[in-house]
């Protein structure tokens, strides 16, 4: 879709394992060889474990906490300092859930927790960058994203999201962090 609209774009594929500290700084270490520079961060990566509290093994809840909020720590500690050293500085958009603002009717508490967690890290990771009200944006857009990936059709989905809201849709309603990083 990128090259379509605009063919002379770079795109490159990269892989890593973002629970890995060691694969984080290998991605980003080959992205500054390849560009020189980090423009924007965006962390949507997700996965959950369907269990309730009392089902999930330690296992499971460490697994959802690495790939959930120790994944937005690690490639946000990688690149924060980059955007804020390069000139125009950079944007961060962390996508969370809205499971880690309210019970869905699913058991997914490690994944709820772990979001909230990515929330945490944004929120924390944003003030301590931009200060509150400082060099740059903080903020929060409502939005609910359904992904195309998640081998169920969009519409049963959202249909079966509205009937669990308590006002009847939550079109619009989730959740998305962007903060933009000034440079030097």
């Amino acid at each position: 879709m990128i090259l379509a609209e605009n063919p002379h774009a770079t795109v490159d594929i990269m892989a890593g394992d973002v629970t890995s500290s060691a694969s984080m700084r290998a991605f980003v270490d080959a992205c500054m060889q390849r560009h020189g520079r980090v423009d924007v961060l965006v962390n949507n990566v997700g996965a959950a474990v369907l269990k309730g509290v009392a089902d999930t093994s330690e296992e499971d809840w460490d697994s959802q906490i690495a790939v959930n909020a120790k994944s937005v720590y690690l490639t946000s500690h990688l690149i924060l300092p980059i955007m804020e050293k390069q000139e125009g500085g950079g944007v961060v958009v962390n996508i969370s859930s809205i499971a880690a603002m309210r019970y869905l009717g699913d058991a997914t508490t490690a994944y709820a927790t772990a979001k909230g967690g990515d929330r945490g890290v944004h929120k924390g990771g944003c003030c301590e960058v931009c200060g509150e009200g400082g060099a740059g944006e903080c903020g929060g857009a409502d939005g609910y994203a359904v992904g195309q990936g998640m081998g169920a059709d969009y519409e049963v989905v959202r249909k079966q999201r509205n009937e669990r809201s308590p006002t009847g849709g939550w079109d619009g309603v989730g959740h998305c962090e962007c903060c933009s990083v000034l440079g030097q």
